[in-house]
């Protein structure tokens, strides 16, 4: 698999992410509650590909930056890659506050 710059390769996913992904985070009080056997929805960032060659583009840049490139699957017409871990997750979490933030700014009033 080829490789580009980490720095390139975080740009791209942020777009990608900006564009259309989502997050989910672990909701600890149903771990508690529940176990962590039962209750195994974990972190995770979900970008969605527009095709099979941005998928494979999308999959390059995680690989750049030194994370596990998980299974991707496709869920209607479109390609998802899910990147799971607390800490990507948290760092596009960071991303998605900071943007809205900056677009709460430029909205007219």
């Amino acid at each position: 698999m080829k490789k580009m710059s980490k720095s390139l390769a975080f740009k791209f996913l942020k777009e990608i992410f900006l564009r259309n992904g989502n997050l989910r985070i672990k909701d600890e009080v149903k771990v508690a509650k529940l176990g962590s056997q039962k209750h195994k929805k974990g972190y995770e960032v979900r970008l969605l590909a527009k095709d099979e060659q941005e998928l494979e583009h999308i999959q390059i840049a995680i690989s750049s930056l030194d994370l596990y490139v998980a299974k991707s699957y496709l869920k209607g017409k479109q390609f998802v890659q899910p990147i799971y871990g607390k800490e990507i997750t948290k760092k596009f979490g960071e991303i998605k506050t900071s943007e809205a933030s900056k677009n709460k700014l430029n909205t007219p009033v």
